[in-house]
């Protein structure tokens, strides 16, 4: 790529970049519909000062908004600062984080400081975990014909009501089926006795909402 200098890795001119993080790197990021990161650490090489400098995360590389700069604890021009913008993923994945520094002789030098998880969002405390999601298509397996998902929503149902829909769906001459119900933050005695009705049955899935929604 024009531009971008000649890269020199494994050797000793490689050997000499000294390449830190300063602010601890989070374990996973929720990126929801895109996000950004702050970046920052230390990177320094025996032969002189680092003529420009870029980080990477994952696809997405980003010049240092800032390098060569001062930073308390750290001596004079080492310390290097970005923001990386993050695109939607559609599944969790690992990432590194690397660095590319241009020394005066053109030479690009790349090092690895470590992975970062990005996560599409993260979970709501009442959504259903992936055993559960797991167990109710286990339930189904082998049944015939097309998996058929039934769709739910809930809030403060009585008891005798929400009991005799669930049978109805059990009742169902279509055995390849599960039921995803959707409770609009009913309250926690509610929720228990629908917990009873379901109990035994993994084809229903309850995801509950942490506040009402109104729907």
């Amino acid at each position: 790529m024009q531009g971008l200098g000649r890269f020199h890795n494994g050797d000793a001119e490689a050997a000499a970049l000294r390449v830190s993080p300063m602010t601890p790197f989070p374990d996973s990021v929720a990126v929801g519909g895109g996000t950004a990161l702050f970046l920052d650490g230390s990177c320094s090489h025996a032969s002189g000062p680092i003529e420009r400098l870029w980080v990477r995360l994952g696809d997405s590389e980003v010049e240092a908004l800032g390098w060569g700069m001062p930073r308390r604890g750290l001596r004079e021009g080492n310390y290097w600062w970005t923001i990386v913008s993050i695109e939607p993923v559609a599944e969790p994945r690992d990432e590194w984080v690397t660095l590319r520094a241009r020394l005066a002789n053109g030479h690009d030098l790349v090092s690895r400081l470590g992975t970062i998880e990005l996560l599409p969002s993260l979970p709501s405390p009442g959504d259903p975990s992936p055993a559960e999601i797991e167990a109710a298509l286990n339930a189904v397996n082998g049944a015939e014909g097309p998996l058929v998902a039934v769709a739910m929503a809930t809030f403060e149902p009585p008891t005798e009501l929400f009991h005799r829909q669930i049978e109805s769906i059990r009742e169902q001459t279509h055995g390849n089926w599960i039921c995803l119900i959707s409770d609009d933050a009913s309250t926690p005695e509610r929720v228990s006795e629908m917990r009873e009705v379901l109990a035994g049955d993994p084809r229903f899935i309850l995801s509950l909402a942490s506040e009402r929604s109104g729907f």
